[in-house]
């Protein structure tokens, strides 16, 4: 799931999308990343720390990346694959 730095509105909408996620068949064992935009942005209208609250609460990972400067996209994508693997070891 994607949201805005700087767009506290987007963060909100996080728990819409996770609704909409569990309503389609979302598995509880599922690899999940709550990735923030606009890291290259300087006064974020949503604090890091609140962020890492909402995921450690549902047990989902945490990344910031910029779309602008490519700042940690291709890590984001290496970190996902990883833990699917992992995952689908692990079964």
């Amino acid at each position: 799931m994607t949201f805005d730095l700087d767009n506290r509105e987007s963060f909100k909408n996080l728990k819409d999308w996770e609704k909409e996620m569990k309503e389609n068949g979302l598995p509880q064992s599922a690899v999940v990343y709550v990735v923030g935009n606009k890291k290259d942005i300087g006064n974020k209208a949503v604090e890091p720390r609140e962020v890492n609250k909402f995921c450690k609460k549902r047990g989902y990972y945490f990344m910031m990346t910029s779309a602008l400067t490519g700042e940690n996209v291709n890590k984001l994508f290496d970190k996902l694959f990883h833990r699917v693997v992992e995952k689908v070891l692990e079964t």
